[in-house]
């Protein structure tokens, strides 16, 4: 026996004794055959020798993390959650190693790497979207699926990682999903000629519109709007009423684009919105179809929204109410042409403006306060604060 047998790994004993920090080693053997044992003796370790075969591929040298990625890519599945585990750590040298090990698995890593997308930050997703792009074809099929399956802003990664991969659209409505995922939307909004694919992105958008974020949900609106289908009018209809005013003033200026008089009490109501943006939308789509007000009631509206103060005022007892509603607004420009029209309308105002200092909003009522102080009303709005007579000081012992 020569000196070199005598260094040679004995697979077996080592397999024997379970020795797999020895078994790792043996695979940076140069003899094929002994890399193969360590390798099916390593498997039949499992699951012992997973941990240290994933500590192998993220922290040996590069011969060593070569071979555990080789061993960890038979293992298959078991070794994929360890890895994106490490993936997802802060330390970018062993999630740039954790994601090769990734690669090397393959297929059964596609599922949880695409899972990834939306839960970690936008420089570990680009890392991802390597690995995948490193996985090649076999990512495709998961790709796709995250398409329909995960939230919005998961889906731009997915997308592009589609197109890295040279991946064609099987179909329409995957054609659809990747334009919405990559926020395409003027191209989507331009699609003027009926077909498969419009009909996929409208029903596409239209789901859309049950995202929590609310930007997918404004620029579904805008694009639904510019497609002008008919089937999305219900659904710009509920958006009108949107918690967030970005949502509502686009779905104010989308119904501009639909014919019909079904909408306008929608459009009347949004003119006298809290949200400045969301009443000019409503006044432009007005302008849009053609509208003329029928009664004092909307032409109040219509003015409060193209902000022409002295015009609502000019109508007189009719304009106080909706104008007092607008002072929850925050816009100094809007607050100053409404403290004007108000305080023009004294002989009308000063009783519901006394009523206001009872709003719920805090808004309401300081600015209510302001327009009775300015009108020489103190006393209306400081009297609550006087003791009656009979009470006395606040603290002040009766009888003493």
């Amino acid at each position: 026996m020569g000196f070199i047998d005598i260094l040679r790994p004995n697979i077996e004993k080592l397999r024997e004794r379970s020795d797999i920090p020895g078994l790792i080693r043996a695979l940076e053997s140069p003899d094929e055959e002994i890399r193969d044992g360590a390798m099916e003796a390593l498997l039949d370790c499992m699951p012992d020798a997973l941990s240290p075969l994933v500590s192998a591929a993220v922290g040996g040298n590069g011969k060593r993390r070569a071979a555990a990625n080789t061993v960890l890519a038979s293992i298959g599945e078991p070794a994929v959650l360890p890895l994106i585990g490490l993936l997802e750590g802060d330390d970018p040298e062993v999630s740039g190693f954790a994601a090769v090990a990734l690669a090397s698995v393959g297929e059964p890593a596609v599922s949880s790497l695409v899972g990834l997308f939306g839960r970690i930050d936008e420089e570990k997703s680009e890392r991802v979207v390597e690995t995948l792009v490193a996985i090649g074809p076999a990512a495709i099929p998961g790709l796709k699926g995250g398409l329909f399956s995960l939230p919005y802003r998961s889906r731009r990664f997915v997308a592009l990682t589609l197109d890295r991969l040279n991946a064609g659209a099987a179909d329409e409505t995957e054609d659809a999903a990747r334009r919405i995922a990559l926020g395409q939307w003027k191209e989507l909004g331009s699609l003027k000629e009926p077909g498969p694919l419009v009909d996929a992105a409208i029903l596409l958008l239209i789901d859309l519109l049950s995202e929590d974020y609310y930007v997918p949900r404004v620029n579904a609106v805008r694009t639904l709007g510019q497609l002008g289908d008919e089937r999305a009018l219900p659904h710009l209809k509920e958006a009108v009423s949107d918690e967030n005013p970005n949502v509502r003033a686009a779905a104010a200026e989308a119904l501009g684009s639909f014919e019909g008089e079904e909408h306008l009490p929608l459009l009347l109501s949004a003119c006298v919105d809290e949200d400045h943006f969301v009443r000019q939308s409503a006044a432009a789509s007005l302008d849009r179809i053609s509208w003329h007000p029928s009664d004092d009631d909307e032409r109040v509206m219509y003015f409060i929204a193209t902000r022409q103060w002295k015009k609502a005022a000019e109508i007189g007892e009719a304009a106080v109410l909706p104008l007092i509603r607008m002072l929850r607004d925050t816009d100094n420009g809007v607050m100053k042409g409404l403290t004007d029209a108000l305080r023009s309308l004294e002989r009308y105002s000063v009783g519901p403006l006394e009523e206001a200092l009872n709003d719920p909003d805090i808004r309401v009522r300081n600015a209510a306060g302001e327009i009775l102080v300015s009108l020489g009303h103190t006393d209306l709005v400081y009297r609550p604060l006087i003791p009656k007579v009979d009470e006395g000081l606040p603290g002040e012992k009766r009888g003493l």
